[in-house]
C-alpha cells in the first residue's frame, strides 16, 4: 500500500519577487514625501535611481 502524494506547500516568493515588491513601496511612499518635502528634486532623483533598479529586477523576473 503506498501513502498518497504530499500536498506541495504554496510556493514562497522568489528573492526578486520580495525586492520587487519592496522597491515599489518605496517609491511609492518616496513619491508622498515629496509633496512636503524642502527639496523636492532630491527626492526625485532618489525616486528615478528607485525606478531603474525596479525595472533591472523586473526584467531579472522575466528572464527567469
Amino acid at each position: 500500500m503506498t501513502s498518497p502524494a504530499p500536498i506541495p506547500n504554496p510556493i514562497a516568493p522568489t528573492a526578486l519577487e520580495h525586492r520587487a515588491r519592496r522597491l515599489d513601496m518605496v517609491v511609492r511612499e518616496l513619491r508622498k514625501r515629496a509633496r512636503n518635502h524642502p527639496a523636492p528634486h532630491l527626492i526625485g532623483q532618489a525616486i528615478e535611481g528607485l525606478e531603474a533598479e525596479l525595472i533591472a529586477v523586473r526584467r531579472k523576473l522575466r528572464r527567469c
